[in-house]
């Protein structure tokens, strides 16, 4: 867990860091630096909070087991790139907030076209 109060993950600050395997992000989290978790071969889930607005790239690159990634904000954070979520998990899962109307899930999807296969929604 990244407790609140951090607003930004510097760039390979936990890269190759083997042992993570799930991370849940504070509340106060806006950025994700260049490759910050890139290669964190055990991380299988992560838990953004609605504060995040931009992942640079190759954040989660080669994060190889992760299967599950849970969006709380009704806005998609800006991504730098199509690198972000590369060489992840096979079938891995982009969740974000269920709405009636499907505008949250339609927005990721366009935001975020290279991922939208893999963007589903789920209830808060």
């Amino acid at each position: 867990t990244i407790l609140d109060g951090v607003t930004h993950i510097g760039s390979q600050a936990f890269r190759l860091c083997y042992e993570l395997e799930y991370l849940q992000l504070g509340n106060s989290i806006k950025e994700i630096g260049y490759y910050a978790f890139e290669n964190c071969s055990k991380l299988k889930s992560i838990v953004f909070p609605a504060s995040i607005t931009q992942i640079n790239k190759g954040a989660f690159n080669k994060c190889t087991s992760l299967n599950s990634v849970y969006f709380s904000s009704i806005t998609p954070p800006r991504l730098s790139d199509s690198s972000v979520f590369a060489a992840n998990a096979y079938g891995r899962i982009i969740y974000v907030p269920y709405s009636s109307d499907g505008s949250i899930i339609s927005a990721y999807k366009s935001s975020w076209s290279y991922y939208s296969d893999f963007i589903k929604e789920y209830d808060k």
